[in-house]
């Protein structure tokens, strides 16, 4: 799917008036991230990646309760404690309503993939998937060393070699994401959601 840069220019505009200073420009980051990842993957088309990362933490500034209720209507939760125990990564969840119903021209299945799993991550993302996922992770506002050493691997991996090439390096990348994410969760007590659990087992399959 193509959208032109002015549509693009008021997707930006819309969702910066549901998000604070700080997030939107977060937002802005992943956006022009999930551009240069593109390039580096040799992908010449990449607007809806830009248009998924627009709007990934479309809901992320909503109140929990609120979180929580969107989620449940979209069938992506199963019940509240669900909800309340992965808390953290509840709102690409809940943010799927909001793009269906306030967003519709973005509404592919796509896109809200993309949405949905760019926290935890999943088995078999798509390219756009994993992009907005890593795009989120290694973003140049992330400073802790996690995200900075898998900024490095990404960009080391895919400054010279073949398209397929470069996308397995994708992979390895999203893969060092998925184990530095789980870590740091155990680290501190905090529970693993099954998405990231099942990413972790097909992308280590996968390169192994």
């Amino acid at each position: 799917m193509f959208f032109d840069e002015k549509t693009l220019a008021e997707l930006e505009k819309a969702v910066a008036k549901r998000l604070s200073p700080s997030r939107m420009a977060h937002t802005v980051r992943v956006c022009e991230m999930a551009a240069w990842m593109c390039e580096r993957l040799l992908i010449a088309e990449c607007t809806e990646m830009k248009a998924a990362a627009l709007l990934h933490d479309l809901a992320k500034e909503e109140s929990f309760e609120k979180q929580l209720h969107l989620a449940l209507e979209s069938a992506t939760i199963e019940n509240m404690a669900e909800g309340k125990r992965y808390a953290p990564v509840l709102h690409g969840y809940a943010a799927l309503p909001l793009i269906r119903r306030d967003f519709p021209l973005f509404a592919s299945e796509e896109i809200l993939d993309a949405v949905r799993y760019h926290t935890t991550g999943k088995p078999h993302m798509s390219v756009l998937t994993a992009v907005v996922f890593l795009a989120d992770y290694i973003e140049f506002g992330r400073k802790p060393e996690n995200c900075v050493l898998a900024r490095e691997l990404f960009f080391e991996k895919t400054e010279k070699g073949t398209q397929s090439e470069r996308l397995r390096a994708l992979d390895e990348s999203v893969l060092f994401a998925l184990e530095k994410t789980k870590a740091f969760l155990d680290s501190q007590g905090c529970a693993v959601h099954p998405d990231t659990e099942k990413a972790l087992a097909y992308y280590r399959a996968l390169l192994a």
